[in-house]
């Protein structure tokens, strides 16, 4: 049995983890100019990045526009983001905006609409598999 227990263990894992190195997704949302909150408007998209001729990298670009609303984009990363590290955050300048920050990472889906979203997912995956593990061991 605890060989049984081990192999599914090792399988839950390779499941979960085998998406993250093969290919990375990013959220795509186009850009909204005066969104009302600093999420994509519905439901984003998810394009693969993997693919691209530069560092691949998701990219969330958010500001808040004089008016109280927000600029929001998020997108595959460019050439022109190569100076922002994996998990790093930078101030730039947009039209008409204040507290505009550009943010990339490098792991997939993590440029979510909360970024808290993508922590609770990757905790809940660990307590799971250690719950599974310690069930059948």
């Amino acid at each position: 049995m605890k060989l049984f227990a081990s192999h599914c263990f090792t399988m839950i894992l390779l499941v979960l983890f085998l998406p993250l190195a093969s290919s990375l997704e990013c959220y795509s949302c186009g850009v909204f100019l005066s969104a009302l909150t600093k999420n994509c408007r519905g439901q984003p998209d998810i394009l693969n990045c993997t693919n691209m001729a530069f560092p691949p990298g998701c990219v969330t670009i958010t500001g808040e526009n004089v008016d109280g609303t927000f600029y929001v984009e998020k997108r595959c990363g460019t050439s022109e983001d190569v100076n922002v590290k994996d998990g790093e955050c930078i101030d730039i300048s947009l039209a008409k905006t204040t507290n505009a920050k550009k943010c990339l990472c490098k792991s997939n889906l993590c440029n979510a609409a909360d970024l808290q979203q993508n922590k609770y997912r990757l905790l809940l995956t660990v307590c799971l598999s250690i719950t599974l593990f310690l069930l059948f061991s």
